[in-house]
């Protein structure tokens, strides 16, 4: 999918020729994983991010979907600083994956030079922090040109690559946010809300899809790994559903507590910024 991103000349849209890529759209004709692609499956040349929690099964999820892309006659790799071949093979096994290739890669150029020569279409790179550059580069510059390289290796080789990321407690991505503002879709794994005495239960939520609908499913991770079939697309939730309604008198007994925490810490020596937070003077 040969784009040109410099393109600075206006040009009529009619006159744009759309590439065949946008026609070749292929799928893991598992439903509910489909969804999160925008229902049509996987675009050559298209990138896209899966982040969570160490422990969430993120690398467990994305072997389990490199299986199904395999099945449909496609070749496959799965790059990974993070784990050994033979962890890999491990775990592979486990779950039933074996028609994919494994590397522990980790310099960018070596991995996109391998993608074009072996001209793989479709590739998980676990994880973005283990990636290095041959070059001296501050951090940012670095998480810049890994980003720029390997968007524009699947653009011109027709690859579809994603990318693993981790994110702190609070859901935060860590490092800077490059990589999810320049992939096409991003996509956050996180415990399921609604079944928190399920421990195995997870919420897969698509939040960004530049060629195609958003969607989120719910999934439970089993010994042999996740149980797509009993997996399900959940109505979408109200915004308010966690909200409890109370009464004025509850919320002014409320605020009047709250009132006197803040009048006696400030007493104490703490002061209050401007969200909220109490910090020592």
């Amino acid at each position: 999918m040969n784009i040109d991103l410099d393109n600075t000349e206006f040009v009529s849209i009619e006159n744009v020729a759309i590439p065949d890529a946008f026609y070749r759209r292929f799928k893991t004709n598992v439903e509910v994983v489909d969804s999160l692609f925008g229902g049509n499956g996987f675009l050559p040349g298209s990138t896209f991010t899966l982040a969570g929690g160490h422990g969430s099964g993120k690398s467990t999820f994305l072997l389990q979907v490199c299986s199904l892309v395999a099945s449909q006659g496609k070749k496959v790799a799965y790059i990974s600083g993070e784990e050994s071949i033979v962890q890999i093979s491990f775990n592979s096994k486990r779950l039933n994956v074996y028609d994919i290739k494994v590397s522990n890669l980790k310099d960018i150029d070596d991995i996109c030079d391998q993608i074009v020569k072996n001209k793989f279409d479709f590739v998980i790179i676990d994880s973005f922090p283990t990636l290095n550059v041959k070059k001296k580069l501050t951090s940012k510059k670095k998480e810049e040109y890994i980003v720029q390289k390997l968007c524009s290796t699947a653009k011109k080789n027709d690859t579809v690559i994603g990318i693993i990321q981790h994110v702190t407690k609070s859901g935060v991505y860590k490092g800077s946010t490059v990589l999810p503002h320049s992939v096409d879709i991003t996509i956050k794994m996180q415990r399921n809300e609604d079944d928190l005495e399920n421990i195995n239960s997870r919420d897969i939520v698509a939040t960004k899809n530049r060629f195609g609908s958003t969607s989120f499913i719910s999934i439970n991770m089993k010994e042999n790994g996740f149980d797509f079939l009993e997996a399900s697309k959940p109505e979408k939730k109200d915004p308010l559903h966690n909200v409890k309604v109370i009464t004025m008198q509850e919320a002014t007994k409320l605020f009047g507590t709250y009132y006197r925490a803040t009048k006696y810490l400030n007493a104490s020596g703490f002061k209050k910024d401007v969200k909220g937070v109490f910090s020592r003077s």
